[in-house]
């Protein structure tokens, strides 16, 4: 990994991305566990890392084509809403299909639109 950022600067060493994993809701302080993450990144994006629908990624990741920038994002760590995961055939090569269901459950969406950003 050291060599492909001495010869290349990318890999792992390339990159100073940080999270903090925090307790917003005062019933969950001295839990084993957080109930909300905030990561910091010191660059932008290029790739669609959040599955961002294609026209959204489009517009974001277009935006800041060789600038300088810095990307934040608020991720549950416990969410309430629950995906799906089905297979698209009985070809075992093929992807399956993942339907996420980000915050189709109200809680979520109290928790990340008014917790998240109060933030």
């Amino acid at each position: 990994m050291k060599l492909l950022y001495a010869l290349l600067g990318k890999g792992i060493y390339s990159t100073s991305d940080t999270s903090a994993f925090v307790y917003l809701e005062k019933a969950n302080v001295g839990k084993r566990y957080s109930d909300t993450q905030l990561i910091f990144a010191a660059t932008l994006y290029s790739e669609n890392v959040f599955n961002y629908e294609d026209h959204i990624a489009h517009a974001l990741l277009n935006s800041g084509v060789n600038q300088h920038g810095f990307t934040s994002a608020i991720c549950l760590t416990r969410p309430f809403s629950r995906g799906q995961i089905t297979l698209k055939s009985n070809d075992p090569f093929d992807h399956p299909t993942i339907d996420q269901k980000y915050i189709e459950d109200e809680r979520d969406k109290k928790k990340n639109g008014l917790e998240g950003e109060a933030y």
